[in-house]
């Protein structure tokens, strides 16, 4: 499973509003991330589902909804 963080500007958003962690380290995060989806954008059978993290409720929603489908296999 792989949890992507798009749009970009809302993932930073976030970040800076919990006023937990630096600049450098959101910028460190926010390469991380890019890093991770570029794979993921490369890779597209390498993960089974993806879970995008923009709105909690649907992508809870959705985690649910999977761990459901595999629970159930």
């Amino acid at each position: 499973m792989f949890q992507s963080d798009r749009p970009w500007d809302a993932f930073v958003d976030r970040l800076r509003k919990r006023g937990t962690e630096s600049e450098e380290e959101i910028q460190r995060r926010v390469q991380t991330a890019v890093q991770e989806t570029n794979f993921f954008d490369s890779n597209r059978g390498f993960y089974d589902v993806e879970i995008v993290n923009h709105m909690l409720d649907s992508a809870v929603e959705h985690f649910c909804c999977i761990l459901e489908g595999f629970i159930v296999q």
